[in-house]
This record gives C-alpha cells, structure tokens and sequence, in this order.
C-alpha cells in the first residue's frame, strides 16, 4: 500500500510540474507587459535602438507612439492624427498589460486636461490595468502653459492609489542639450535619458526586476 501511495504522489508531483506556465512555455516565466502610450516626443525612444534596449530590459515593451497624439480632443482641424489615447486605450482593451506609462500631453489644450485624464484613468482602470505611471511635460521659456498640465497630473495622481508621477520636467531641466530648440522634442542622448528615466521607475515599482545594463551613448 504504500508504495502505491507514493508511486501516486510522484504522479501527481509530475502532472503539476508538466502544467506549470514554465515548463509549458519550454523556459522562464513571461516578463510582465508594459505599455507606453506616447506622442512624438517619448516616439523617439521607437527610433533609438539603444533607448528601446534601455526600456526593454526586463519586461515585455509594447510600444504605442503618435506623432501629434492628443490624450482627448477632437484633433487639428483639417490635419490626420493618431487616435486619441481616449480612442485607443478602450480598442486595446485588455491587451494593454498591467502597467501603462503615460506620456502625452504636448498637444492638448491645458485647460482640458484634468477632464481627459479622469476619463482616461477610467478607461485604463476598465481595462484592467493595475500601474499607471504619468509622466510630466517639460516647461521650457516657450511653453510655460504645460505648469497647468503637470498641475492636473499631480492633482489625479493624488486621488488613485494607482497612479505613479514621473517627474520628466524635473529630471530633464538640468539638461537643454537632451532637447531640440523647441525644448520639447528630443535630440542626442534625449531619448536614451528618457528611456532610462521610464525604466528606473519601472524598477523602483517592482515592475522591472533588474537594473538596465550600460548602453553605449549615441556618438
């Protein structure tokens, strides 16, 4: 009897290692998936590979760029755009993740903002997502209006638990020469700073597991 019994737990023991995710998946567990919802300005990281290795390293990176996306609105009249990210987040749905970054706001009305983003969080939270980290705009001596929109991330960040603050225009200021003359959009070693700046903040939520290894800067 007994050796029936063990025979039987040691079936059992091998039934759960065959099913476990690992082991049907042939290797390690899948990297959690992140997905960044950008205009052009965090676009540029799609374009850099260095920057793109820098935010991949230890997570599955969907990348969602739009040149002149707006997070809500009805657009430039007369011009094409990307779909809003009111648009896009409920038609991607579930295939999201659990962590979205945030990084829009460049060609929004100020004044509307707040608006957009309680939709928006509410869209997100709809589907399922668990960490949203908003990132801030740059403020430069010509667009001084983005203090109103970093205003209303730091406002909604403040009532959901949810949502994590990266404070680009803060980290960013001390360095023009990441910036085109516009101060916005990113040049040289621009886009690698800010995939670096997203992933730290990936790892200090637990959501990246391991530190980005050096990539060699642009030359």
């Amino acid at each position: 009897m007994h050796g029936h019994a063990a025979a039987a737990a040691a079936a059992v023991i091998v039934l759960l290692v065959a099913l476990s995710p690992s082991a049907t998946a042939g290797g390690p567990p899948a990297l959690p998936k992140v997905t960044l919802i950008s205009d052009s300005v965090p676009a540029s990281i799609a374009f850099d590979t260095g920057a793109k290795a820098i935010l991949a390293q230890g997570i599955d990176l969907c990348l969602e760029p739009g040149e002149g996306r707006q997070l809500g609105g009805a657009g430039p009249a007369g011009g094409i755009a990307p779909p809003t990210a009111l648009e896009l987040i409920p038609a991607l749905g579930t295939q999201l993740g659990p962590t979205v970054i945030m990084a829009i706001g460049y060609n929004d009305i100020s004044a509307q903002y707040a608006q957009y983003m309680q939709t928006a969080l509410a869209e997100l939270h709809a589907a399922g997502v668990q960490h949203i980290l908003w990132t801030t705009l740059h403020v430069s001596p010509d667009h001084t209006g983005y203090e109103t929109t970093n205003a209303a991330i730091e406002a909604a960040a403040a009532h959901d638990p949810s949502v994590t603050v990266l404070d680009w225009n803060a980290y960013a200021s001390p360095h023009p020469e990441w910036f085109q003359g516009d101060g916005v959009h990113l040049a040289g070693d621009g886009p690698r700073a800010l995939a670096t700046f997203f992933h730290q903040g990936l790892v200090r939520l637990g959501i990246a597991t391991t530190a980005f290894s050096s990539v060699r800067r642009r030359t």
